[in-house]
């Protein structure tokens, strides 16, 4: 599609957005690509988001939250079936730091946020739902991305730390 249905998708749309198979998230509102149609109405801010092969994951209340997609059909004898996906929870886990940024890199799951009095970033591993490491940061870590095997976290005070295996 070339241009987003902004009235016609009444209040919804926003400045974040994550594309992810055949739909994207504008502010945490999901639309279909083909042809901006206004998906599920359930409302996500992007940043606590994450696409991954199967589904997506996201952050509410302390847990990383894991959906999967499944496809539904609709249509009646002698209507043209349409396919429509939607999202089922699979699993939930607690995890130390949360409510910021949230990426999914492989078959880990990297969320940032504030834990009481103190901002931090966490791993999470797809297969076990465990956390498996924590680090404190030193302000707000708004900005996530890996690249060779290093996890680089962007804070508010303009630190960027880099972690590794080494």
């Amino acid at each position: 599609f070339l241009y987003f249905h902004l009235q016609k998708n009444t209040r919804f749309g926003g400045s974040e957005i994550m594309a992810i198979g055949d739909l994207f998230f504008n502010n945490g509102v999901s639309f279909v690509t083909a042809d901006g149609r206004l998906g599920d109405k359930k409302t996500t801010p992007v940043n606590r988001i994450a696409g991954t092969p199967n589904g997506l994951v996201r952050w509410e209340s302390g847990e990383i939250r894991a959906a999967q997609w499944l496809e539904q059909g609709s249509g009646t004898a002698g209507e043209q079936a349409t396919k429509s996906k939607k999202l089922k929870e699979v699993w939930a886990a607690r995890i130390p730091f949360g409510g910021i940024s949230l990426i999914a890199a492989g078959q880990t799951i990297v969320s940032a946020g504030k834990s009481l009095d103190r901002f931090g970033v966490s791993t999470l591993e797809v297969d076990t739902q465990q956390s498996r490491w924590s680090a404190e940061v030193d302000s707000t870590p708004w900005g996530l991305a890996v690249a060779d095997q290093r996890l680089y976290v962007s804070t508010e005070q303009g630190t960027i730390y880099c972690f590794g295996a080494d």
